[in-house]
């Protein structure tokens, strides 16, 4: 399959795309929407992003991917509300 990133839609072929980070608005405040958010203790909002989620959307069809930025660079473990699934053995 074609990368939608590359500015065209492997379904319908069109030639624009969308690039857009969706946002969590919390208490009035806003934050990108991520694989996962290290937390204010006092505040509770949000101080830190991890894995930054970026959507792509056809601008013809409506077709969209959402990919995650710096994905190695997510903390993985129960703290923080992540597991690492391993494939086991051959896929083919």
């Amino acid at each position: 399959m074609d990368d939608i990133r590359k500015g065209r839609c492997p379904l319908c072929r069109h030639p624009e795309v969308i690039a857009s980070q969706p946002v969590d608005e919390v208490g009035g405040a806003s934050a990108p929407m991520a694989l996962q958010k290290d937390r204010s203790r006092f505040t509770g909002l949000p101080k830190a992003v991890h894995g930054a989620l970026v959507t792509y959307t056809c601008r013809s069809c409506g077709y969209t991917q959402w990919f995650a930025s710096q994905p190695a660079e997510v903390p993985i473990g129960a703290e923080h509300g992540t597991r690492l699934i391993v494939a086991d053995g051959d896929d083919g």
